[in-house]
């Protein structure tokens, strides 16, 4: 099996030991921790509470920590849609010097919200959030904001996460690929790359060593733009021109097998692409191939 490298999440320091008590909310219920995606959720949970603390320098103790919590809670389970009177009070609390117990409590219920609704935004998506247990989630998320101990250590933390990672993105990955190989416009080639032809172009076929003019948007299998050269017609830039050797290994194969003119999905392995800035098992281009030509006739430092 291919090994990747993952990005993980950057994990501070734990909180220190402590409790929170309100007799007007229900009993923080601790939920157990039994399996593997037990572990991971309760795993992201802490990591979550743990990023929000650590970039926004929260003053713990202007807000209720207990209505934090139950604000949590009651929004991770709902759709990515966040109440905009909730943010409104935010930001109006904020601003206001004089904080009231009763605005306390509704704000802190209103931020807990907010903040679920991120953790919410950020997997529904793709869909990670259906591959973990979302009481667990807010367990995790409660101890660190309830200032509780913490139930997995730092480093076996970390190891969870390159786990959820590395089996999120294969399983998107292969998502998106049976959905390409069932497309009849699919042509698969050598090292496992697949050619979408959405426009077939003419004329003769460029070589493995060709001059290349083109526009191309390189996509990962969660549908995120990591280039697009067509920014360039913003600032009136002429495209791209590459010589294919110096570009990822799979063009070679590829390029000798489309035609100028046309436009094509190309799907590469990682194996073809090879770049540790993108831990995917494979990428996509969107290429119009515009021109070719022999090396050095179209980039002139390759002659």
């Amino acid at each position: 099996m291919i090994k990747y490298y993952y990005f993980t999440v950057l994990l501070i320091s734990c909180l220190t030991l402590g409790s929170c008590s309100d007799s007007k909310n229900k009993e923080n219920q601790t939920e157990s921790i039994k399996t593997t995606e037990d572990s991971i959720s309760y795993s992201l949970g802490v990591t979550w509470a743990e990023l929000i603390l650590n970039k926004t320098g929260m003053q713990t103790e202007n807000y209720s920590l207990i209505e934090l919590v139950n604000g949590f809670k009651s929004e991770l389970h709902t759709k990515a849609i966040f109440d905009s009177l909730c943010l409104n009070k935010i930001k109006a609390f904020e601003s206001n010097s004089k904080k009231s117990p009763e605005l306390k409590n509704e704000v802190s219920y209103c931020l807990g919200k907010f903040y679920a609704h991120g953790f919410i935004t950020k997997w529904i998506k793709p869909g990670g959030i259906k591959k973990i247990n979302l009481n667990i989630v807010s367990s995790g998320f409660s101890d660190i904001i309830m200032k509780k101990n913490v139930k997995i250590a730092k480093e076996k933390r970390s190891n969870l996460h390159q786990i959820f990672y590395q089996r999120f993105i294969d399983d998107i990955t292969g998502i998106m690929m049976d959905s390409v190989k069932l497309k009849n416009n699919v042509q698969k080639i050598e090292n496992e790359i697949y050619i979408e032809t959405l426009l077939d172009g003419s004329g003769p076929l460029p070589n493995d060593s060709s001059d290349v003019i083109l526009d191309y948007i390189l996509s990962t299998p969660l549908n995120d733009t990591v280039e697009n050269s067509y920014k360039r017609l913003a600032q009136k830039i002429p495209p791209p021109k590459f010589n294919i050797k110096q570009m990822y290994e799979g063009w070679s194969h590829v390029f000798p097998k489309i035609k100028k003119g046309g436009k094509y999905r190309i799907y590469i392995p990682f194996e073809m692409f090879n770049d540790q800035r993108l831990p995917f098992p494979y990428i996509c281009f969107y290429i119009d191939f515009l021109d070719f030509g022999d090396k050095g006739s179209l980039v002139i430092n390759n002659k």
